[in-house]
């Protein structure tokens, strides 16, 4: 599917097939689907962190917080990249490699916001 072309939030129905998944049991099935989500072509930084939270979120309601964790950290990490990079190269990369952001949003861990009470966790 073209995310530039779809109308509505694509987004949305990989977080409600992963659902389908998990509220009948199937919690591996689900992190299949999460996974095959952030791998997908999203048009806006913010669809794919909000298939990353619905992840992350799924995990937390199952007891699962270092699993949560792991899929927070995986979420902000930076991709390979040149170090420096003017801001329409930026805007120019794939989303995902946008999503490191976060990284200054996650309150107690180290370089992660420094626990200022932020964050997602």
């Amino acid at each position: 599917m073209d995310p530039d072309k779809a109308i509505g939030k694509p987004f949305t129905l990989w977080c409600a097939f992963a659902k389908f998944y998990e509220h009948h049991g199937d919690v591996a099935n689900a992190r299949i689907i999460f996974q095959k989500a952030t791998e997908a072509r999203h048009k806006y930084v913010d669809d794919l962190a909000h298939v990353w939270c619905e992840w992350a979120e799924m995990e937390l309601r199952h007891s699962n917080f270092k699993r949560a964790l792991d899929v927070v950290t995986r979420a902000i990490t930076p991709t390979p990249r040149p170090a420096r990079m003017t801001p329409e190269e930026e805007r120019a990369l794939p989303v995902a490699d946008r999503v490191y952001r976060w990284a200054g949003v996650l309150p107690g861990r180290k370089g992660w916001g420094g626990g200022s009470g932020r964050g997602l966790l």
